[in-house]
């Protein structure tokens, strides 16, 4: 028994059992495969952009013409389409459809000439060429002009005074004034330590215009350098002071600001604002000048300036009525208004700060969205920019 046994184990390893038959390989898709699968390639392609090529799916045979109401497909570019927020859908479509063409050309290229193939070809190309134009051609612009209204001079008045003047005081009095302090229409009264200059470079470089002496300590952080007026400026936008003035700006501009414009789509607005400080001091700060002088600015900006203190004469705001007319006079404002005017083409200035008050500002330049062309690649002027939407109606 043991001996049947071991001849019939030599046996099995002499002549292994043979292995499966592998399953036939698989045929090459046929010409006709190929051409149906072109063809549904082709139909996705118009499923899946509908508004980039519209009418009928077959375009016409090379030498027969494409224009309108011929089964041409025609490339939507509407303002209003591009306006409404509908091109962030329509390019991913667009190269989605390209895709689906190429996989349509790849089947049809290999293929023998035939009827249908040149037909299917001439389709596939004609709607690639489409294709392809829509997604090279920059999209059409905003209008380049606003609605005189928008930015009418106009005292305006505002709720976020408190949280501005409060987040405010506390930046600038960081690091140099220990409570109580002094209004802020006082600054230039507080003495100058040593050894504890401003955080706000604005107002250590106001203090220098009006002629103050200021310790050696401070004179360095006017310096250009890294330990001069670049770290000076590094240290006070990584302060939590500026942290929560530049928190209360946000919902400033998200609560007062972006309703004002009127566009659902909201605002982008530059951030940070320009901080201004004004000391008493026979010297002007700047000159008479309109934005558009300057680079980097779209004709459809609209000013804003936000006074913390009352303002009237010499430390207020000059602007003329109407461009080019030359009678820049003051904006007097209180606490609690802001001034909205046409900065682009009204000549602005601020004169030597001869009323024995302290100015505290800030402005800044907001465009509604639908109208933003974005011509400086997120900037405007010197300042990035950010977005904001007005918050919804209160209900009820």
């Amino acid at each position: 028994m043991v001996g049947s046994e071991l001849a019939g184990s030599a046996s099995h390893a002499l002549h292994p059992p043979e292995p499966p038959p592998s399953p036939p390989a698989a045929l090459p898709p046929s010409e006709a495969d190929l051409l149906l699968l072109a063809q549904l390639d082709l139909d996705q392609a118009f499923a899946t952009c509908p508004f980039t090529f519209i009418g009928s799916s077959h375009s016409p045979s090379p030498g027969q013409g494409a224009s309108p109401g011929q089964g041409a497909p025609q490339v939507v570019t509407t303002p209003e389409r591009v306006y409404s927020g509908d091109q962030a859908d329509l390019l991913p479509n667009a190269e989605t459809a390209r895709r689906l063409l190429l996989s349509a050309l790849s089947r049809l290229k290999p293929l023998p000439p035939s009827p249908l193939r040149a037909s299917l070809l001439s389709k596939t190309e004609s709607l690639l060429a489409y294709a392809a134009s829509l997604l090279s051609a920059p999209a059409p612009l905003p209008p380049a002009s606003l609605p005189p209204a928008l930015r009418s001079t106009r005292i305006l008045p505002h709720s976020s005074f408190p949280a501005l003047h409060s987040s405010l005081s506390a930046l600038l009095f960081a690091r140099w004034s220990s409570p109580p302090h002094p209004p802020l229409h006082l600054l230039h009264t507080l003495p100058h330590p040593p050894s504890a200059p401003p955080l706000c470079p604005a107002l250590l470089s106001s203090l220098r215009v009006s002629g103050a002496r200021l310790p050696p300590k401070w004179s360095r952080l006017l310096k250009p350098g890294k330990r001069g007026r670049q770290g000076h400026i590094r240290s006070f936008r990584a302060s939590p002071e500026y942290g929560a003035f530049l928190e209360a700006y946000r919902r400033f501009v998200c609560e007062e600001v972006a309703p004002l414009v009127g566009d659902a789509r909201g605002v982008v607005y530059q951030c940070p604002p320009t901080l201004r400080v004004v000391v008493p001091s026979g010297r002007a700060a700047g000159k008479p000048h309109r934005d558009l002088d300057y680079p980097g600015h779209e004709r459809t900006e609209i000013n804003f300036w936000v006074p913390l203190v009352r303002v009237s004469g010499s430390s207020a705001l000059h602007l003329e009525s109407a461009a080019g007319v030359g009678d820049c006079g003051p904006a007097e404002l209180g606490p609690g208004e802001m001034l909205r005017f046409n900065g682009m083409e009204l000549l602005h200035h601020t004169r030597a700060n001869e009323t024995g008050s302290t100015r505290v500002s800030f402005d800044l330049r907001v465009i509604p969205r639908s109208y933003w062309r974005n011509d400086f690649g997120g900037k405007m002027g010197d300042y990035d920019v950010e977005f904001a939407v007005p918050p919804p109606p209160l209900s009820g």
